[in-house]
């Protein structure tokens, strides 16, 4: 097992232990008018040019604005608890389960990728 991966797994079982009560408690970003002016911004640039992925989306909320604001954007997430509650909180946008560094796109196949808040449990090695 890599560092890496052990610190994926570390991650993963703390938030699946919290997703309920961090999900009821994190300010949501919409009432952060900084998120919202950089999501507006964000979405005014894309123009339709294809899908974004929303990467370390917690409870959905940027997902859910983002989808809002017209975008295809799907929100991945290595906690199943933490996509539990974004399905229940907001059933429009899509929602699948995810590792930064384990996913699979095909070149220029994404119009952008958003990652509020999630960087800070990427290990530093592996940036």
């Amino acid at each position: 097992m890599t560092s890496g991966q052990t610190f994926n797994d570390a991650t993963r079982q703390a938030y699946e232990s919290v997703a309920e009560q961090y999900a009821e408690n994190v300010t949501p970003a919409s009432e952060k008018p900084f998120d919202v002016e950089i999501l507006e911004r964000f979405a005014a640039r894309l123009g339709g040019q294809g899908p974004v992925w929303d990467l370390g989306c917690g409870p959905g909320d940027v997902t859910r604005l983002l989808h809002g604001m017209g975008v295809n954007v799907v929100g991945v997430d290595l906690s199943t608890e933490m996509l539990n509650q974004a399905r229940r909180l907001h059933p429009g946008p899509r929602f699948e389960e995810g590792e930064l560094f384990g996913l699979a796109a095909e070149d220029a196949s994404l119009a952008g990728i958003v990652s509020f808040y999630a960087l800070i449990h990427v290990d530093p090695t592996l940036l």
